[in-house]
């Protein structure tokens, strides 16, 4: 995702598909991003992942970084949530990062919707 209107869009399709948008916010260079992306990739959280839309916004060019400054994101690795009409979740990402802590994560933004 680059941009606004892009997220606009998925916002539009989470209506359309009653889903939660997950917006995750990673660099290349970022080590915690690996480790999240590696228990996203879990086959045990296929099922609850396919409740979101699945948003990646690399933040290492300026269009990136604009993005992530509109949701005041100042550095990776981040996850934002917006339920089904859009409102952005207030929910902080996990101290530690586990595959427990990030499902517990999950369920808390899917408990939103």
């Amino acid at each position: 995702i680059r941009d606004n209107q892009e997220f606009e869009k998925h916002i539009a399709i989470a209506k359309l598909t009653d889903k939660s948008v997950m917006v995750f916010f990673t660099a290349s260079w970022c080590e915690s991003c690996k480790q999240i992306k590696h228990i996203f990739a879990k086959e045990s959280l296929e099922t609850i992942l396919s409740r979101f839309i699945l948003l990646e916004v690399v933040i290492t060019d300026e269009q990136g970084i604009a993005f992530a400054k509109h949701f005041n994101v100042l550095a990776p690795p981040a996850i934002l949530f917006f339920n089904k009409a859009g409102e952005r979740l207030e929910i902080e990402m996990p101290a530690i990062i586990n595959q427990d802590n990030i499902e517990l994560m999950l369920n808390k933004a899917l408990s939103f919707n």
